[in-house]
Order: C-alpha cells, then sequence, then structure tokens
C-alpha cells in the first residue's frame, strides 16, 4: 500500500493468485484512519523502516515514510495478509523500499511542468483561450475552500521550474494546479484546512518557495474564474516588491502592499509633485531655504492624530513650542486639518514621499524623504 500525506490510499496491490495492482485513490476506514491519527504521529517522524499496526493490530505491518525535504509525505508499507512475516521478508521489503525512494525522487526529477494535471487549463486561462469541456471541474474549490494565484520567479540557487512544480504537486495533492508560463511558475493553490492535514496549505507554500530558492507573490482569494485575472494580476505586483529573493519573505501577499499599489497607480502617469497640495509645496520649499522642519512636524501631527502632547514629546520640543510652529504651518498650507478630507490628502502625499514616489518642487530636485526621517 501507499498512502499520501493526507492518509488517503493511492496505490495498492495484492497477490490473489496473480499480481493485483489498484491506483484508484480511496480514504482508509473510519477506524484506521482514526487509528493512523491517534498513534502515528510518533511513527511519522521515523525515517527508517519500522514494523508497526495501521490496521489496529488486525494484521501486522512493516512501513517506510516518504520525505521530501523533511517533510512526510506518506508512506508505503507491507501487510501480512496471508502469513506472518518471515525474517527474510523484512530484507526484501528494505531493498523494495530503498528503491521505491531513489525511484519517487527521480519522477519528480523527470515529471515535466507540461503534463501536469490542470497544467494546459491554467495556461488557457492565462492566454484568455476558451476552456474545453471538463476544465471547468479543475478551477471548481470544495465546500468552503477558494483559490489564491501565485506567482514564482527564480532566485539565485533555484532548482529547475519543472522540479519545483512536481514538487508542489506531491507535497500538495490535488491542492495545486501549476504551470510554466513566460518561463515563470504560475499556480492556483486551493485554500481551507482539510481534514487529516497538519499544515496550512500556504504555510506549506511559504516553507517550500523558501526552501527551492524561489521568491513570488500571491494575490487575494476567490471562487469563481471571473476572479482569476484580478487575484494573478495582484501576484505579479507582489512578486515585485520587496527586491530579487525577497530577503526573509521571500514569498510576498498582494494584502501587504494594497497601499502601495493605490500609490503606484496614480502616480503613475501625472508626476507625483502635480498631486501635492499648493500648501505641501510651499512647506518643501521652506525647508529647504530656510532648514525649518515644517514637513516633518506636520508628519508627526498627523500620525499622531492631531495629539498635541504626544506629537510635542516625539519631536522632543515643548509644548509652546510646537502651537508656534503650528501657526505657522497652518498659515502656509492655508487649509483647515479639522476637514478629514484634507487630513486624508496630506497623508497620502507622505505615503508617496516615503516610498520615493517624487521629491518635492520638479526644479529643486528634492529627495523628498529626507524631510521625514
Amino acid at each position: 500500500y501507499v498512502i499520501d500525506y493526507t492518509l488517503q490510499v493511492i496505490l495498492s496491490s495484492k497477490l490473489e493468485p496473480g499480481i493485483f495492482v489498484d491506483d484508484t485513490p480511496y480514504s482508509l476506514p473510519v477506524d484506521e484512519r482514526e487509528h493512523l491519527k491517534g498513534s502515528d504521529q510518533e511513527q511519522r517522524l521515523l525515517t527508517k523502516p519500522f514494523a508497526s499496526s495501521i490496521s489496529g493490530g488486525e494484521h501486522g505491518t512493516y512501513c517506510q515514510n516518504l520525505y521530501l525535504f523533511d517533510r512526510f509525505m506518506g508512506s508505503v508499507w507491507f501487510e501480512d495478509g496471508h502469513r506472518p512475516f518471515r525474517d527474510s521478508d523484512y530484507a526484501i521489503a528494505d531493498y523494495f523500499f530503498s528503491y521505491f525512494v531513489k525511484a519517487f525522487r527521480q519522477h519528480l526529477r523527470d515529471f515535466r511542468a507540461a503534463d501536469l494535471p490542470g497544467s494546459g487549463a491554467l495556461e488557457k486561462l492565462l492566454r484568455h483561450l476558451p476552456l474545453e469541456e471538463g476544465d471547468h471541474e479543475l478551477f471548481t474549490p470544495g465546500k468552503g475552500e477558494g483559490w489564491i494565484c501565485f506567482k514564482l520567479k527564480n532566485g539565485r540557487k533555484s532548482l529547475p521550474a519543472d522540479f519545483m512544480c512536481s514538487t508542489l504537486n506531491a507535497m500538495l495533492p490535488g491542492r495545486v494546479l501549476t504551470t510554466i508560463h513566460h518561463r515563470e511558475i504560475v499556480g492556483l493553490l486551493s485554500m481551507g484546512v482539510r481534514e487529516g492535514e497538519g499544515q496550512g496549505p500556504l504555510d506549506l507554500l511559504e516553507d517550500l518557495v523558501r526552501r527551492m530558492g524561489y521568491f513570488g507573490g500571491a494575490g487575494g482569494e476567490f471562487r469563481g474564474l471571473q476572479g482569476f485575472d484580478d487575484s494573478y494580476l495582484q501576484a505579479c505586483y507582489a512578486a515585485e516588491c520587496g527586491g530579487e529573493d525577497g530577503g526573509e519573505k521571500p514569498l510576498r501577499f498582494f494584502r501587504d502592499h494594497m497601499l502601495d499599489y493605490m500609490l503606484h497607480e496614480c502616480s503613475g502617469k501625472l508626476a507625483p509633485e502635480s498631486l501635492y497640495p499648493r500648501g505641501l509645496l510651499a512647506l518643501l520649499e521652506s525647508d529647504r531655504t530656510r532648514n525649518t522642519e515644517y514637513v516633518r512636524t506636520l508628519y508627526t501631527y498627523l500620525q499622531n492624530e492631531m495629539r498635541i502632547p504626544e506629537t510635542s514629546e516625539a519631536l522632543y520640543i515643548h509644548r509652546n513650542s510646537f502651537l508656534k510652529r503650528m501657526e505657522r504651518i497652518e498659515r502656509l498650507l492655508e487649509e483647515d486639518l479639522g476637514d478629514p478630507g484634507v487630513r486624508l490628502h496630506y497623508r497620502l502625499c507622505f505615503a508617496l514621499m516615503k516610498r520615493g514616489y517624487g521629491g518635492g518642487a520638479e526644479e529643486t530636485h528634492i529627495d523628498c524623504s529626507a524631510f521625514l526621517v
């Protein structure tokens, strides 16, 4: 028998009297699954062949766990269905196990991404081609589940893309669809916790991306195919954030970069300085020519939700000195900071500055972010 990490039997063979092989996946009986989940946690940590009682005592079994990147991938085992094991049976089983493990790893290395289930259908989605009959079933998540789209890029020490795709499918069976699109891996991951899974699919994907030397981005969750394009574009944007290899977070999520995306879009066609109010440009000019600290003061004031004690403490100035400085700032602004819309406009401008979009008045070529430090 061969089971995957969700305890589903994916292959079995019997002698009756010839060799009968069945590769139709099926779930173990409830009592055997409960026995495995209850007593087999320690056995899952074993990396060498071991004797077990998977059937709860009815039959003796001799097992070998399958590991990939220190992850439990499933087990292969023999069962003494027609007679008790002999010493010679253990030796033959050990020999078989050693070849099975080698074959499993070689299978992953030799597999082509184009041969993976759903790869062709996913490529059609990316190219906006019509799906064939039956393809829609591939993109129908289970009850209470949804998809996220992810895009992976090669790092400095990445393993081959085909190997990455086959490994993803082996470690996340029934969870993932992948393809190689323009030399980069694009995939769909089904979200939601399933019975028998010790770790969430997203955590497993993040860990695998790190171990395989990749980096990339993940979009938002969606359920219908109409949400695919948005999730894919979000994954593409997130993949470009944070630089190559991603540092401590090789897999970036669009949800963490939404504001940056909004600011990027609003400053894409117009010069960022053209989005700054006249009062802010006046503060920048004063800081540049008179060495005032008006921009930093206003930024700190808004960051502290216009609370005077916290702002003066953050700026290391007396309360009265801060109030006098704010009077001069408000005269230059010629706008009412009590208006929530005005405050939102200025905070967005400061966010643009901190992200390097623009640098003050165009003719001065000022690095505006320096005024916020």
